[in-house]
Parts: structure tokens; C-alpha cells; sequence
């Protein structure tokens, strides 16, 4: 780690880590935040927070100086963040720690690709909406719209009908030159 640690202070970022087993205001990235003033950090560093919650899980959150904006952007920080979130689940904060600077570094360096963001989950829900829409279609398209029973398929000498079991209902199909097509009818 150390000499991470170094790399970073020669691009001019200094790490600050801290491993907490209390948090006193419940949310760790308000935590991050007092920390990070409470200590005077300036705009060149970067502060690294675990804490340990009530429900007897980790949780991570950090913050960054503004004058590191140029080699950690926001959108890339907060990715990291959220993977060490994920990765405290089934390893111990100390090695979490270590990987987070290892990725820093590699991010700072410019040798991390950036990750690209999922849909929101309104996109997730008008597109299932619209899936939904066309399936609910297509099997309207099947269904007797008198009895609402479906629609069996039937090959006549005009070409393929769909016709009700219940009621006889008839639909032809509205392409070539079957009975009901679009070129014309044909007996």
C-alpha cells in the first residue's frame, strides 16, 4: 500500500482511511463528509470511510477533495465506492481498503475503464410496459373478438383462416390474394 500511497502523492493526491465501529449520525456518507472537515483536508485529498452499522454491517463512503476532479471524476469515484460496498459483504474491510487504493490508483492513472451507468428504472418499466403492450396485441389479435375464445388456425383453399370454434367467427389474413387481403377480393 505503500507504494500506491506514493504514486498517488506524486500525482498530488493524498488518502486518508479511517475504519469506524460507530457511526453517531446513522448515515456514513454524512460521516465521510464531517470527517473530512473536521480535519481540515484540502482540496487535494481524498478520504476513504468504513463503517461499521447497527445492523452489524460495513458501509462505505468517502469523499474528494475538488482539486482531484481532473484524475477521479465524480461519476468514477462514486462507481468505486459502490463496488467496495459490494465487495464489504464477503470480505473484510482491511482487504476492501486495500483494493479500493489499488483502484484509485489505477483510476487516477487513467487506467481504469470507466463503467457505464445502467438505465434508470423508469427506462426499465416503459420498456416492459411496451413489451407488455405488444404481447397483450398480438394475443388480442388471436382471441374471437365476439367471445373472446381463441382463434384457431385453418388452411382453406383462399390461404390460412382464423376462425372461432364457438361462434364461427372468420378473420383472413389482410395480405396476398386471399379473401379480406388489401389487392382486392377474391372470391
Amino acid at each position: 500500500m505503500a507504494a500506491q500511497l506514493a504514486t498517488l502523492q506524486e500525482l498530488g493526491i493524498n488518502l486518508y482511511y479511517l475504519a469506524s465501529w460507530r457511526d453517531p449520525y446513522g448515515d456514513p456518507q454524512r460521516y465521510a463528509q464531517e470527517i473530512f472537515h473536521h480535519w481540515g483536508l484540502s482540496a487535494q485529498d481524498v478520504l476513504l470511510v468504513l463503517v461499521r452499522g447497527e445492523d452489524g454491517r460495513w458501509r462505505a463512503a468517502g469523499v474528494r477533495g475538488l482539486g482531484v476532479g481532473e484524475w477521479l471524476p465524480q461519476r468514477a469515484f462514486d462507481d468505486l465506492l459502490d463496488q467496495a460496498q459490494g465487495k464489504l459483504r464477503g470480505l473484510h474491510p482491511g482487504r476492501v481498503a486495500l483494493w479500493w487504493v489499488e483502484q484509485l490508483v489505477l483510476l487516477a492513472q487513467g487506467e481504469l475503464p470507466q463503467r457505464r451507468r445502467a438505465l434508470p428504472a423508469w427506462a426499465y418499466g416503459g420498456l416492459a410496459l411496451l413489451g407488455g403492450g405488444i404481447l397483450g396485441w398480438a394475443a388480442v389479435r388471436r382471441l374471437c373478438p365476439r367471445c373472446l375464445r381463441p382463434l384457431h388456425r385453418t388452411q382453406s383453399w383462399g390461404g390460412i383462416i382464423y376462425r372461432c370454434p364457438r361462434c364461427w367467427y372468420t378473420r383472413t389474413p389482410r395480405r396476398g390474394r386471399g379473401p379480406g387481403s388489401r389487392r382486392g377480393f377474391h372470391p
